[in-house]
């Protein structure tokens, strides 16, 4: 499949580049990013060695403390030409490795995109990408360096396991799971990193820029959707794709609505950005039963640019979204974060510091419950107490990274993360470093 995949690249890709350069036809332009890294990492024991999706602890040897990855995209754009009054076109992101993408996605597209837009009424985007509550998000991998800050690479390389100590003589460790227990990431829910979430197909609004003030507003009927029609999730059920399946069964929400709004201002050499965001949606019942909270989050930001200077600030809240209906006595729901950046861009040099705290309590409680397959409809299912908090679960981060412009679209970068993961239910709980050393390549 992997063979064939890159085999039809090499032959459409081209074919696609010279049919943009065709008179009166839209403008096909091919954009993209390949990085390649060392990566080094020391976490706390037992992390440092995989666990199986079963009971009894099943451990494999230990993991490699340091590899060379690669990390490629590719982008195809589509734009109309400049003399049409109504402007359209789209982006195809694809996914360019030799093996699942950093993500964890294993699709050729990563990220697919249509816009029609006019200066009369605004923008209109449908498809697999982020909505306007995620775009306006304070995203500071933007102005972070290097591997991307706290919001970058550093996450992928620490082992995912969360573990849930059950009734009987063993527990379990849930792999792929401690971006339940935590808010490993500063993102709204419908673009929470590392779930797919983003890829839930949506439609989008966005005004036209008024007066510094862009206001924008998604649609988004059913999170665990992605894709094409095969990719529908049902009404009362999780995703069907199975590349999401292992992550996210249990079902999440639907009919969200995401918006935001952005407010920018240059006076001078100053650049003065906030943007504030939020999203409310529906719990989905599972065989008939409301067994989780329905979606609020919200986010504000702003950030503050003089020449080459920026510095920002964000803090994000989830309430108890996704979190049992019925709390059980002494325990404690909620989820909330805020970073801080700073940076700097020279003509060549640029460095950047970045910071994350989060906490999270009942972030396992979504996918904790005790659930059959559709095998059994007349199931209902059993909340767990094993799956709640009596206290948060809280995350911190600090990274550093620099980067040099050495030719045109190649840039030589080194990035030390340090981090720390805190629960009451693992001890001890993971601690440590990754530091990323690389080269990237943008096209």
């Amino acid at each position: 499949m992997k063979t064939r995949r890159f085999i039809l690249l090499s032959l459409v890709l081209p074919g696609i580049a010279y049919a943009g350069q065709v008179g009166g036809a839209p403008k096909v332009t091919i954009e993209g990013r390949m990085d390649t890294t060392w990566g080094l990492r020391h976490q706390n024991a037992p992390y440092d060695r995989m666990y199986s999706f079963t009971p009894g602890y099943t451990i494999s040897p230990d993991l490699r403390d340091h590899a060379i990855v690669n990390d490629t995209k590719i982008d195809i754009k589509v734009n109309s030409p400049e003399d049409c009054e109504i402007a359209y076109g789209g982006l195809i992101r694809l996914n360019a490795d030799t093996s699942t993408a950093t993500s964890g996605e294993d699709s050729i597209a990563d990220k697919t995109m249509f816009f029609v837009q006019s200066n009369r009424f605004g923008r209109i985007e449908g498809g697999n990408y982020p909505g306007a509550g995620a775009m306006f998000e304070m995203d500071i991998s933007t102005y972070a360096k290097a591997g991307y800050g706290v919001e970058g690479f550093w996450l992928k390389w620490m082992n995912d396991v969360a573990l849930v100590v059950l009734p009987g003589p063993t527990p379990v460790l849930l792999s792929g799971l401690s971006g339940f227990r935590y808010l490993a990431s500063p993102n709204l829910p419908s673009n929470y990193s590392g779930l797919f979430y983003s890829d839930a197909p949506k439609l989008t609004y966005y005004t036209k820029p008024l007066d510094d003030l862009t206001i924008g507003v998604s649609y988004i009927p059913d999170l665990d959707s992605t894709g094409t029609v095969v990719g529908i999730a049902p009404l009362t059920g999780g995703p069907v794709d199975s590349q999401r399946f292992a992550l996210g069964y249990r079902p999440t929400y639907r009919n969200i609505i995401s918006g935001g709004a952005q407010y920018k201002k240059k006076l001078a050499d100053w650049v003065f950005t906030m943007n504030v965001a939020g999203e409310i949606g529906s719990a989905k019942k599972y065989r008939n039963t409301d067994y989780i909270r329905d979606l609020r989050a919200y986010e504000v930001g702003g950030i503050v640019s003089y020449k080459t200077y920026s510095a920002g600030a964000t803090y994000g809240n989830w309430g108890k979204t996704g979190t049992y209906r019925a709390q059980f006595p002494g325990t404690k729901q909620g989820a909330s974060y805020w970073t801080l950046t700073a940076s700097q861009q020279m003509e060549k040099l640029g460095y950047s510091l970045t910071y994350i705290h989060s906490r999270r309590a009942g972030g396992l409680e979504g996918v904790g419950s005790q659930l059959t397959n559709n095998s059994a409809p007349f199931f209902t299912p059993l909340q767990l107490p094993e799956f709640s908090d009596t206290s948060d679960n809280r995350m911190k981060a600090l990274s550093f990274g620099a980067q040099y412009l050495v030719a045109p679209g190649l840039l030589p970068y080194t990035e030390v993360t340090g981090f720390r993961f805190s629960s009451a239910a693992e001890t001890p709980s993971n601690h440590g470093y990754v530091w990323l050393t690389g080269i990237r390549m943008n096209f």
